[in-house]
């Protein structure tokens, strides 16, 4: 599994393989045997979006935009008990150019080309979901766990006791460094 940290899969692939393909632009056009994927497109939700605004291309003209919040609380927040609702309110960084619901904006297969055509020979799913923010990198299987859980958060008592716990069980040479 291949994904990139504090992106999302829609910020890249929200109408994968389907791309706008306007004048002057970069084109892409999916091979025919490509599978749909579950999208923002294919799931209505680029017109029917339970957050403050509906997603928004990102134009090949814009191809860095500010970074969103990655406050543990902020990310919690945004998911709103699995509403997945509030990521304007909660995340957006205020682009200069995009304004204040920049987290709400996907780029298509006219900006991220080589990644849309990569993506043609690989599974795609968005259908990945956990429960630990921030922390991604917390669980490893072929380790047990790493301590990259927030500090001073809530949770962050007892993340690293399991840390210690799965350690404990580890043989010696397969404990991580610290």
């Amino acid at each position: 599994m291949i994904f990139q940290e504090n992106g999302s899969f829609d910020y890249y692939f929200g109408t994968y393989p389907h791309a706008f393909n306007l004048p002057g632009e970069t084109s892409f056009h999916a091979k025919d045997d490509t599978p749909e994927s579950n999208t923002l497109l294919s799931s209505g939700l680029l017109t029917n979006n339970p957050n403050k605004v509906n997603p928004f291309r990102i134009p090949p003209s814009l191809p860095v935009t500010c970074d969103e919040d990655h406050n543990y609380n902020d990310e919690q927040g945004a998911a709103n008990g699995g509403l997945m609702d509030k990521f304007v309110e909660k995340l957006s960084c205020n682009d200069k150019v995009l304004g204040p619901a920049s987290a709400m904006g996907y780029y298509d297969g006219n900006t991220v080309t080589a990644m849309w055509n990569y993506a043609q020979f690989f599974a795609m799913s968005d259908n990945s979901w956990g429960t630990t923010f921030w922390a991604v990198h917390f669980w490893r299987p072929q380790f047990g766990c790493e301590e990259h859980s927030p500090r001073n958060s809530v949770s962050d008592t007892a993340e690293r006791q399991a840390c210690q716990r799965v350690r404990a069980t580890l043989p010696m040479r397969q404990r991580p460094a610290r």
